[in-house]
């Protein structure tokens, strides 16, 4: 199988993923927002990491 094959079947998990960094991005720089650790270190690992989104939301947010 090459990468055109497999383009269908990856769209939608790139969607995905991108919609998740972006909701995960505006969720962090809210001012009310209070995150383990520093703000700027969940931003960078939110969009550094593929699934950084999911470890904010596992370990991250405090409330």
């Amino acid at each position: 199988m090459d990468v055109i094959e497999m383009l269908p079947l990856l769209l939608p998990l790139i969607f995905i993923e991108l919609i998740m960094k972006l909701i995960s991005m505006l969720d962090i720089i809210k001012p009310e927002r209070n995150v383990k650790y520093s703000k700027v270190l969940w931003g960078i690992l939110v969009l550094a990491m593929t699934g950084g989104w999911a470890l904010y939301y596992l370990v991250g947010k405090e409330d």
